[in-house]
């Protein structure tokens, strides 16, 4: 009985020895002397209770502090994380503008070969209308080939009548010249034409032959 009494007290007495080393240490480290008060007068139990409780305290507020640093450390983390995924989607969406930079450009490059072969082809197609028009317009219209005389619905056509619009033209103008100067009809031959007929065919002729001039222009660039 005796033996574990002295035990009992020798462990309250170590007991004591530690709680006293590790709350008065720092407390004299700092200087300050609020463990001590607490401690002074009590009896051993009472100071172990009383340094017990502020262990219990401080350890309390170790703890919430160590949690709060890991709360700190997990959001920390977390931010981190979300920051390489913005800086990796931003990179990524980087290169796919990029991508679509180039290509953009490209199809830029392709419209514009595309429009120039369509120019190219829309001038060989205005060319090759200009020069088949050019051909038809070359020749004197047929109605201005009809003689004057010709008295039955099936038209007669002058044997006189040069085949081009120009050179039709100018036998007209030429006849008319002549007809105005001598009063005569007869030109070069037994003529095929009046006055009237010269006078109705000219400017039609005139007009094709102007027409003729423009598409030929064309025609030959």
């Amino acid at each position: 009985m005796l033996s574990n009494l002295l035990i009992a007290n020798t462990m309250k007495k170590i007991i004591f020895s530690v709680l006293i080393g590790l709350i008065a240490f720092p407390t004299i480290a700092f200087g300050g002397t609020f463990v001590s008060s607490l401690v002074q007068g009590k009896t051993v139990e009472e100071a172990v209770q009383i340094l017990a409780y502020q262990l219990d305290s401080l350890i309390g507020r170790v703890a919430v502090l160590e949690e709060k640093t890991a709360n700190v450390e997990t959001k920390t983390t977390e931010i981190e994380n979300k920051t390489d995924i913005i800086e990796s989607q931003t990179a990524e969406n980087k290169n796919i503008a990029e991508e679509l930079k180039i290509q953009a450009e490209e199809l830029k490059n392709k419209t514009e070969e595309v429009e120039m072969r369509a120019n190219e082809m829309a001038i060989i197609a205005e060319k090759e209308t200009a020069c088949r028009k050019a051909g038809e317009l070359k020749l004197a219209l047929p109605e201005t080939k009809i003689m004057y005389y010709s008295q039955s619905n099936i038209p007669i056509y002058s044997k006189f009548a040069p085949d081009t619009t120009k050179e039709l033209l100018d036998y007209l103008q030429n006849y008319m010249k002549n007809y105005e100067k001598t009063g005569s009809v007869h030109y070069s031959h037994m003529p095929d034409y009046t006055p009237e007929t010269a006078q109705k065919y000219i400017p039609i002729l005139e007009a094709r032959q102007e027409e003729y001039l423009a598409q030929q222009t064309i025609c030959n660039k």
